[in-house]
């Protein structure tokens, strides 16, 4: 027998490929070299693995939550009652880009300080930052470029329910300010042109409105958006509808008055008309059948709609 040594030569390195090393695996293969006068039979080797972080190498960055991005960032919170809470005009790309994607701890309630209503957020697996709750911005109420993603001052319009148009083609009501909240579906289904902030009206059939009704930082989403965030989710009712919080609020009726297909469907405007001049893309996800589908709204008709991150 022999004393086992206390001083050992490095014969190889393994880098892990994570910064988790209760995730990280390695398998290594070495010779042991012998004496021949070495008696044959079964022999025990040890051979001793020492985990260490090379002074030269940069460690990764730690995923962190929204909250904990809005801290680094030296964001402040404001108090409303009993509670704190960041404020979405303070969101920023550095922000998102340095949340982690779908981290439970990732869902934080952030501030709309324009009318102190609060709102869940969450990074998606588009590897963008969406409200994950329909807005609910009511007037009467003047929004400004300081606090919202206007150009120039808009006059959010108070909810009104009843007919707003004649029709599909009633272009005069089209081009006019509509919301309506909905206590059922706690949501505000407004028509495009107040979507949109009156930055396009209902003859326009190709581009991208300019403005929003949306905090600052934030926008209407892009109809291609809306569509990357389908498609980043493979299973639609285990995956996408729990981690965006979606809402089947169904859609305002223009002609009737009435919110239709709640619990069945919900219907999202986005920022690009529709080239049939008349209508405007929309994002539609249904509880059963289709699950994530694009298609085409009437713009006299009423929407929720969810901001996006600049």
């Amino acid at each position: 027998y022999h004393i086992v040594p206390s001083t050992y030569t490095k014969v190889a390195t393994f880098p892990s490929v994570t910064d988790d090393f209760q995730g990280s695996s390695f398998k290594s293969t070495y010779r042991a070299y012998v004496s021949p006068t070495q008696p044959a039979g079964s022999y025990v080797g040890r051979v001793r693995y020492t985990m260490v972080h090379p002074n030269d190498a940069v460690a990764p960055l730690a995923k962190i939550t929204l909250s904990d991005a809005y801290e680094k960032t030296g964001k402040t919170k404001v108090t409303v009652g009993s509670s704190s809470y960041y404020k979405l005009q303070d969101m920023t790309p550095e922000i998102c880009n340095m949340t982690e994607v779908l981290d439970e701890g990732s869902q934080m309630q952030a501030i709309d300080i324009r009318d102190n209503k609060i709102y869940w957020i969450t990074k998606l697996q588009d590897g963008k930052c969406w409200m994950a709750q329909n807005l609910k911005l009511i007037g009467p109420l003047t929004i400004t470029p300081d606090n919202s993603d206007v150009s120039t001052n808009f006059s959010v319009p108070a909810s009104a329910g009843g007919i707003w148009a004649s029709g599909t083609y009633d272009a005069t009501n089209a081009n006019s300010p509509h919301a309506y909240y909905f206590s059922s579906t706690d949501s505000v289904y407004y028509n495009w042109w107040t979507s949109v902030a009156g930055s396009m009206n209902f003859s326009s059939t190709s581009g991208t409105a300019a403005s929003s009704i949306c905090p600052k930082n934030w926008k209407l989403p892009l109809a291609s958006e809306h569509q990357a965030l389908g498609n980043s989710y493979s299973n639609y009712h285990s995956d996408f509808i729990p981690a965006s919080r979606a809402q089947l609020s169904g859609q305002y009726v223009y002609t009737t008055g009435n919110v239709a297909n709640t619990g069945s469907r919900g219907v999202l405007w986005s920022s690009n008309p529709n080239s049939a001049g008349y209508s405007a893309l929309a994002f539609l996800f249904t509880r059963n059948g289709y699950g994530i589908d694009y298609t085409s709204f009437d713009k006299v008709g009423g929407l929720p709609i969810r901001c996006v991150a600049r």
